[in-house]
């Protein structure tokens, strides 16, 4: 079913399985997971949809972050792609390394609430300048949901939904990107501070439901590795293994940043 569940006769669970959860707070996790997930996808693409260069749009200052702020369509294809790329790109081969290290649902919550917050203060910003920072920060912060959500929801699930919960997760992508194009009538009625701000507070919110139900399913992490355990070490040393590995994977990190950079530019273009 839903949650995993021990068969008889008992076996013992590996330190990495951990102890399964109960049925109800695992469904809600998973909810929590794809509400996450949704919100990552959803204030990452909408700064495509709270501009515009169209004529006439020079007289909706409240409405279009680019009149505003006074900042052209190239300026604009630089802010939309290129901050959250460099930040995305190497962040996502980090965080694929470190989720096998530190605690998957705390890593979750944490990346949240710093992508929340540089949401807040893109809805707050006053020059293009701290536009580009609040991108490079969310870009930082939403590298770390993917690795964790996928492993906490196969580690969550039975293999019989597995596969079904694994595809709900990969739709939250759609429904954050069909959220964020939605919010351009959220845009025409409160304008594109307020719906930056509102995006926030709804982040802000899920960080408080997520804290006391999303758990760490392993009852015990994968060595650490340096002498101490912390977050830092651990986030420095996945760094190290992904920079100074061989060149395959230098390869794949500048293959990611062109990926990612591409697929950001055409969302800025249709946006």
């Amino acid at each position: 079913g839903w949650v995993r569940r021990e068969m008889q006769p008992r076996r013992r669970l590996s330190p990495e399985e951990g102890e399964p959860l109960g049925r109800w707070r695992t469904l809600g996790s998973i909810a929590l997971l794809l509400a996450v997930y949704v919100h990552n996808q959803w204030t990452r693409s909408l700064v495509y949809y709270i501009v515009s260069f169209a004529q006439g749009a020079t007289t909706h200052s409240d409405r279009y972050m680019n009149v505003e702020l006074s900042f052209d369509e190239q300026v604009y294809s630089l802010l939309a792609a290129a901050p959250f790329t460099i930040a995305f790109a190497p962040m996502s081969l980090i965080a694929g390394v470190a989720a096998d290290r530190i605690d998957r649902a705390r890593a979750t919550w944490l990346s949240l609430i710093v992508w929340s917050l540089a949401t807040a203060w893109q809805g707050s910003a006053h020059s293009a300048a701290e536009v580009a920072a609040t991108r490079v920060l969310q870009g930082f912060a939403q590298a770390f949901t993917t690795p964790a959500g996928y492993t906490l929801l196969t580690s969550m699930t039975g293999p019989k939904r597995r596969g079904l919960v694994n595809s709900l997760y990969a739709a939250s992508v759609y429904v954050g990107a069909g959220l964020a194009a939605l919010s351009i009538l959220l845009d025409r009625v409160v304008g594109w501070r307020c719906t930056l701000h509102i995006s926030a507070a709804i982040g802000v919110v899920l960080v408080l439901m997520s804290i006391p139900v999303l758990r760490e399913t392993r009852s015990q992490l994968k060595p650490t590795l340096t002498h101490q355990s912390s977050w830092i070490g651990d986030l420095r040393q996945s760094a190290r293994l992904v920079f100074l590995s061989q060149p395959s994977v230098r390869f794949l990190l500048l293959s990611s940043v062109l990926r990612f950079g591409a697929g950001l530019s055409i969302g800025a273009c249709l946006g």
